[in-house]
């Protein structure tokens, strides 16, 4: 298989992990060739549909067989085993182990780290930590210009400080989310919008609810009900917090 089609498989791979297809894109992933199954691209997609799927006995086998000797695999690895305790429940365990995963000086694996750290510090009640955490990933999503990543940590970032009760900058975070979100539609799927804008648009909406009755100089956009009205262009609107951090 040529080097072009490669990326290509690859790169297939990712957009039916993102549109929720796992079980298709791991039959994409075993079409390629046994070499390309110890680089960084596959085993990240590879390791998030099986924590998608459930396939908690398939990760670990994977994971024990990654490289050791490589810092970012080693960044990859401690990622997806946090991840996979934190779909199954085991928060303590899952910020212990993403906590001990250093920088690797690659901003995207380095902005999923940082959005999860603070995504399991989140749900911990580690609020102020967890805002941290996610400026360091908006910071690094930037940088890589990962769009749908940016809008989900903007969205993350908005949840915390609205939980702090900074509603003003909890506002900002999702008109940014949204304002990104729109920009990138071209990227996604029958002209349709990202998914996170969608939850961007929920937690904007609630945030408005909650929060304009005492802070009537806050929430303007959402105001009137429209980040509910245009949920349905990006996805099933949702509460504040299941919307807001997702996994």
């Amino acid at each position: 298989m040529r080097p072009s089609e490669t990326s290509t498989s690859l790169t297939l791979a990712r957009t039916l992990l993102d549109a929720g297809r796992c079980e298709d894109c791991l039959k994409e992933l075993a079409s390629l060739p046994e070499d390309v199954a110890l680089s960084a691209d596959y085993l990240e997609i590879r390791g998030n549909a099986l924590c998608k799927l459930g396939h908690w006995d398939q990760l670990e086998a994977m994971l024990d067989g990654m490289p050791t000797s490589d810092s970012s695999l080693q960044a990859l690895g401690r990622f997806l085993r946090a991840r996979a305790e934190l779909l199954r429940g085991r928060r303590e365990s899952a910020l212990n182990i993403i906590s001990s995963a250093a920088p690797t000086g690659i901003p995207r694996l380095d902005g999923l780290v940082f959005s999860l750290r603070g995504t399991c510090e989140y749900r911990l009640g580690f609020t102020k930590e967890a805002s941290r955490a996610f400026r360091s990933s908006i910071a690094c999503f930037e940088t890589c210009g990962e769009n749908h990543r940016l809008v989900e940590s903007l969205n993350a970032l908005g949840a915390s400080q609205r939980m702090l009760s900074r509603f003003a900058m909890a506002e900002a975070c999702f008109r940014r989310s949204i304002g990104d979100g729109d920009r990138g539609r071209h990227h996604c799927r029958n002209g349709a919008g990202d998914p996170a804008v969608g939850r961007s648009l929920s937690s904007h909406g609630a945030l408005a609810f909650r929060s304009f009755p005492l802070h009537p100089g806050t929430c303007s956009l959402a105001r009137d009900r429209s980040g509910y009205e245009r949920v349905d262009v990006y996805g099933r609107p949702g509460g504040l917090h299941q919307s807001a951090l997702v996994l």
